[in-house]
């Protein structure tokens, strides 16, 4: 129920692109005052991006498979 005491940066790992947890994680966090960097890693696809930005991530890093099939315009 407390945020890490001076943490600047959180990474959220997401198991699959299915598991919406981590966005529901994010929010919380966003929601309780965390202000620093939430980072969300793992198989995100560009159509889940605009969802991780409402849920409050400020980046996201997909693995290079999926980097190769979804190129930085899909992103866009």
């Amino acid at each position: 129920d407390t945020l890490p005491a001076g943490a600047d940066n959180l990474r959220i790992r997401i198991a699959a692109f299915g598991d919406g947890r981590a966005f529901t994680l994010a929010r919380q966090l966003r929601l309780r005052g965390f202000r620093g960097r939430l980072r969300l890693s793992g198989p995100v696809i560009a159509d889940q991006y605009a969802m991780a930005r409402r849920a409050g991530c400020d980046e996201i890093e997909i693995p290079d498979d999926i980097a190769a099939r979804q190129p930085e315009a899909d992103w866009q």
